[in-house]
């Protein structure tokens, strides 16, 4: 068994829960912390909640800048040697923190939920996904109030604590769809949008199309 991580590929793709009502969830790849002394997969899966495999209809968000999870943090060897690992440290379920914290993890970081900025300037312009997710993109708040109805994007103040839960911001997936619209002399503008909303009634061309 390694006494480190160091150097490893972190290729075991693992899920923990963001929501303690919903099925959504954040996705991350790790190294095989299951092979350290002192830890295994049963105790990640017991501790801290961690997924190999998600529930049909989840909610997935892979690399997002929020929402995160929390981070907690184990030691393995109180006065390691230069060929241990001291301690170990790994994104943990929301829904775990107690369990977490009452088998010998700590907390290393709280995890962080989306603000959507809703201000005179920039507002945080709500793309609704087939699955349900909302992907946040910030808006200049004159183009929001000038192009958000023909992209079927939601306003901040129309997002329910509930789909609050649903939404995502800077993630590698998912990730809304995208369209582009010619003004003419003032150029060409582009801008996500909702998948339900056909934006070629309002003479959009689709260049990307979501990704769940």
């Amino acid at each position: 068994m390694p006494s480190y991580t160091r150097g490893k590929t972190r290729d075991i793709t693992t899920f923990v829960k963001l929501s303690a009502t919903q099925e959504v969830y954040y996705g991350f790849n790790t190294k095989d912390l299951g092979a350290l002394p002192g830890i295994s997969n049963a105790d990640l899966v017991a501790d801290l909640g961690h997924l190999a495999a998600l529930p049909t209809g989840a909610i997935v968000f892979i690399r997002s800048t929020s929402p995160k999870p929390p981070r907690f943090r184990k030691t393995l060897v109180a006065n390691p040697t230069v060929d241990q690992q001291g301690s170990v440290s790994t994104f943990g379920a929301v829904t775990f923190v107690n369990t977490a914290l009452n088998n010998g993890w700590q907390l290393a970081k709280r995890g962080n939920a989306v603000t959507i900025s809703n201000n005179s300037r920039t507002i945080g312009a709500g793309a609704q996904l087939s699955n349900n997710s909302i992907v946040i993109t910030p808006m200049n708040a004159t183009d929001f109030n000038t192009y958000a109805t023909e992209l079927g994007l939601l306003a901040p103040g129309s997002i329910s604590n509930t789909e609050r839960e649903r939404c995502v911001f800077g993630a590698s997936r998912p990730q809304a769809g995208v369209a582009s619209k010619d003004l003419g002399a003032l150029g060409t503008i582009t801008k996500p949008f909702s998948t339900a909303t056909n934006v070629a009634n309002n003479n959009w061309t689709v260049l990307q199309t979501e990704l769940v």
